[in-house]
């Protein structure tokens, strides 16, 4: 790389006095590989095949996950049912209300938490129906339920106010 600075200087300086120092055909063969409007033009048709991988690849994906999710739940339950399992039931009725299952305007932050007590035992749709809004808001006369066991005694209590 050293040895091209002198001819390099030498170019500058006839640059300097207007005149010309390389060929014109030399310019053009620089530029023609040069720009990027050129690499664009030579490389158009992979570029465009590049950006259409991409965007297939995440519709696809964006596609499988729609449509595996539902799918993987459906072979899991089937599952479920050809190993003889079944959902575990409480025998006592009543659940813990937990704070970290709430949110800070006292929704439920955890849905995964609530459809296992309405699986755990019959009578906890009935708890959750009471103590929850439509909107799955803690109604304000069940927030002092927050840190206890909710069943049917405490629901009476907490409703006495």
């Amino acid at each position: 790389m050293t040895a091209e600075y002198p001819s390099v200087l030498a170019a500058m300086v006839k640059m300097e006095k207007g005149q010309q120092p390389y060929p014109l055909d030399d310019i053009k063969k620089g530029f023609e590989w040069g720009s990027m409007a050129d690499f664009i033009k030579h490389n158009f048709g992979a570029l465009l095949l590049a950006g259409l991988g991409v965007w297939l690849y995440q519709t696809t994906k964006k596609g499988a996950d729609v449509v595996a999710k539902p799918i993987g739940s459906m072979l899991a339950e089937i599952q479920f049912k050809l190993n003889g399992s079944d959902y575990i039931k409480y025998t006592k009725t009543g659940f813990y209300l937990d704070d970290t299952k709430l949110n800070d305007d006292y929704t439920v932050r955890d849905k995964v938490w609530l459809k296992a007590m309405y699986l755990a035992h019959d009578k906890h749709a009935d708890y959750i129906e009471q103590i929850f809004d439509p909107y799955l808001r803690l109604k304000p006369l069940y927030i002092p339920l927050i840190g206890l066991e909710v069943n049917d005694a405490t629901i009476a209590t907490a409703a006495k106010g």
